[in-house]
């Protein structure tokens, strides 16, 4: 998982939610267009994956309740792929106001994270 810098939500507009769900971003390795994805693919839209998880934690009194700061993963936009040494990703979104990624895996990283 990689993680980018924090946003703030004011960032996606007036409506964050509409704007979650509607965006789209196109995956690319080495250069090829894979994929397009829609916020929509999440539950519907990445909030509504962390209200999900929210309501299902609250019903389960064993479980803690989130807390800020925590790092929540809602899902993939695009199916998961499998990486390989030497390939360089890219995503590019459209519809929102955030960053695409930029990432070429060499063969240590890959094996730092198999450990």
């Amino acid at each position: 998982m990689l993680i980018g810098p924090s946003l703030p939500l004011a960032q996606l507009g007036s409506d964050p939610v509409a704007a979650l769900e509607s965006f789209s971003l196109d995956l690319s390795r080495n250069g090829r267009h894979i994929e397009t994805g829609k916020g929509s693919n999440v539950l519907g839209n990445p909030l509504a994956a962390v209200a999900h998880l929210v309501s299902v934690l609250a019903k389960q009194g064993n479980y803690a309740p989130l807390h800020a700061g925590e790092i929540v993963t809602t899902g993939t936009i695009t199916t998961a792929n499998s990486i390989q040494a030497g390939e360089a990703w890219q995503s590019e979104l459209h519809g929102v106001a955030m960053p695409g990624l930029r990432v070429k895996f060499s063969a240590k990283e890959l094996d730092h994270g198999s450990q």
